[in-house]
């Protein structure tokens, strides 16, 4: 909120400017030059007394643009006519108004150094006790200004080592990340199994030994060895087991340091041997899961996958016949480690 100029000091300070300037002018008209032998011409006085009116004329128009303009709140337009203002005229009353101009701005400094000029251009002033009061509260907000910055600094200088720190440690999760990614991966699993289709007709227990070698960021290829042993309800004596091997593609998503998703696509051969019979399934295997980070070496996985496919009897007379013409359908839940080649 800016406090307006007193309406005493307005007037006293337009009568300052109007007396300075007619002394001016006044000056003009008087001056005398001894080492001229010849009086000068008319036109010189009167180009002197023109020139000093016209420099009144735009000192009382600065001061009361400047008046104005603090009136209204512009403080730093204010500031620049009433400093016309007093290049003009050389009043000290002015330099009290430029300093209301600047501690309103919040330019403490300027203020003090416009006071303190103001004092001692005119030491004997009626509001000397005002402007050293003003002095002093400008100060105290200097000082208070000056803890204000320092603390932004501080506060500067915390949030930028707080973001450094924060990029080191999201450049080192990036690049951890990558090394996780590219790693040569071997690991086991173990899991239970349900047929959906296909002649068997209960669970079974698929132990699985797999490779996963990196291709391109986030690609592996994928080995995979396969040993199944399924009970059959109807021939609960007669074993059944199959001995398959899967190539394919899986894909490595990491979610966060210590989490990542996979998803895996791949095609089987598999033998499905019990004590009458062998036979060959030919399985699509699609699956997913999740990769658990244990150590930087250990990982715990956990998959679902699928294996639906074709069986061929090639022990049969009919060969490449298939037996009970159908597809063989096993849904897998399985659970395992993996080693980490670093």
């Amino acid at each position: 909120m800016s406090i307006p100029l007193p309406a005493a000091r307005i007037v006293a300070l337009a009568l300052a400017v109007g007396l300075v300037c007619a002394s001016v002018v006044a000056q003009a008209r008087q001056r005398k030059h001894p080492k001229i032998v010849t009086p000068p011409p008319a036109t010189a006085a009167t180009s002197e007394e023109d020139a000093a009116q016209a420099s009144t004329d735009t000192a009382k128009k600065s001061f009361v643009a400047g008046s104005e303009h603090y009136a209204a709140g512009r403080y730093a337009e204010a500031a620049a006519e009433f400093q016309k203002a007093y290049d003009l005229t050389r009043s000290p009353e002015i330099l009290y108004n430029i300093g209301r101009c600047h501690e309103e701005l919040k330019d403490e400094k300027q203020a003090i150094s416009d006071y303190e000029t103001y004092l001692s251009l005119a030491p004997a002033a009626p509001d000397v006790a005002d402007v050293k009061q003003r002095i002093e509260g400008c100060k105290e907000r200097e000082k208070q200004q000056e803890i204000a910055q320092e603390q932004a600094r501080k506060d500067a200088e915390e949030k930028a080592a707080e973001d450094k720190a924060r990029q080191e440690v999201e450049a080192r999760k990036k690049a951890e990340a990558a090394a996780w990614a590219k790693a040569v991966r071997l690991g086991g699993e173990l899991g239970v199994g349900v047929p959906l289709t296909g002649d068997a007709t209960s669970m079974n227990l698929p132990v699985e030994i797999f490779l996963h070698y990196p291709v391109l960021d986030w690609l592996y290829v994928t080995g995979v060895l396969d040993y199944t042993s399924y009970f059959n309800d109807e021939k609960p004596l007669d074993p059944l087991y199959n001995i398959g091997l899967a190539v394919g593609a899986t894909g490595l998503f990491p979610l966060n340091l210590l989490l990542a998703a996979k998803a895996t696509v791949g095609l089987g051969v598999a033998e499905v041997i019990c004590s009458h019979e062998k036979v060959t399934w030919i399985p699509i295997r699609a699956g997913g899961g999740l990769e658990i980070r244990v150590t930087d070496s250990f990982r715990v996985v956990v998959d679902a996958l699928v294996a639906v496919g074709p069986v061929f009897n090639p022990t049969s007379k009919a060969k490449n016949k298939l037996t009970n013409p159908g597809v063989q359908t096993d849904l897998q839940l399985k659970a395992g480690v993996e080693y980490v080649f670093n």
